[in-house]
């Protein structure tokens, strides 16, 4: 986990650390004081790049406590704090960087992957089977075609939803137009292909 956190913090051949070796548990204190915390007073900041200085635990102890380090078990454990609280700075200081991924990230996750089952998305509206059916459908309808299909298809529309109305339903022996069962099964046909 402190290899991650280092590694978001930039810290130089985060990935390939000895956590357990004194040099460089100091070495990464001395970083993140330096690069990402500067909390410390330049004293202390400076003591502690001193990484073989025989004062430098005492160093350590009073900078730890001026962060506000709370008493843990390890020197791993004091260093996941510091960590983290340096991954807080970091975060707060680049606070508009951080929402707008956060915010396209949320995007893309509230937006469900449609997937088109319906056969009529995948019709070619200028193919010539979809052009002569729809000109047949507006003959069999008594409308002119018009030269584009889709006018043609929308006036054969409202013509159908008209003839739909409810007075239409009631008395369609008034409505019905007489074809050719052939001609309308054929057109037909055009639109479910």
């Amino acid at each position: 986990m402190s290899k991650r956190i280092l590694s978001a913090l930039n810290y130089p051949q985060a990935e390939s650390l000895n956590l357990n070796d004194e040099a460089t548990f100091r070495r990464i204190i001395a970083w993140l004081e330096i690069n990402i915390i500067k909390q410390a007073p330049n004293v202390i900041a400076n003591n502690l790049k001193n990484i073989t200085a025989r004062d430098w635990d005492e160093i350590y102890n009073r900078y730890k406590d001026s962060l506000g380090c709370p008493p843990v078990g390890s020197k791993l454990e004091e260093l996941q704090w510091i960590l983290g609280y340096a991954a807080q700075i970091e975060t707060n200081d680049n606070r508009s960087l951080y929402l707008k991924h956060a915010v396209e990230n949320m995007k893309s996750k509230n937006v469900p992957d449609v997937v088109a089952e319906n056969p009529l998305d995948k019709l070619n509206f200028r193919s010539n089977e979809f052009v002569d059916g729809v000109n047949e459908l507006a003959k069999i309808l008594n409308t002119v075609p018009h030269p584009d299909p889709l006018i043609t298809l929308r006036a054969v529309r409202k013509v159908i939803v008209k003839r739909m109305a409810p007075d239409c339903v009631e008395h369609a022996e008034k409505y019905i137009v007489k074809v050719n069962a052939m001609t309308l099964c054929t057109c037909l046909a055009w639109f479910c292909v």
